[in-house]
């Protein structure tokens, strides 16, 4: 994120696929609400973001603990992870 308040794909380790985002260039306070804020405003701009699918896949990677990333919230992304965890651990017993 940059001084100006607004969503960049600038740094040596963005991915390109951030230069295509429908959030490029949006004030980044959309997508970090707070308590009690909505999340619908970001969730619309992801809705029909070409790069939905990998951002969120990022963020599940990063395990990022705010804001709206992907088209789902922080407590959206931690049922997945949750999940993920749990079909990991069922894994690991069925060896």
């Amino acid at each position: 994120m940059s001084d100006v308040g607004v969503v960049d794909a600038v740094g040596d380790c963005e991915p390109n696929w951030r230069l295509t985002a429908n959030c490029l260039g949006l004030p980044w306070r959309t997508f970090f609400p707070q308590r009690g804020e909505s999340t619908k405003p970001a969730k619309i701009v992801c809705a029909e973001c070409s790069v939905k699918a990998e951002c969120l896949e990022d963020a599940i990677y990063r395990r990022e603990p705010a804001g709206v990333r992907g088209g789902l919230s922080t407590r959206d992304r931690r049922l997945i992870i949750r999940e993920m965890n749990a079909q990991e651990k069922r894994e690991k017993a069925d060896i």
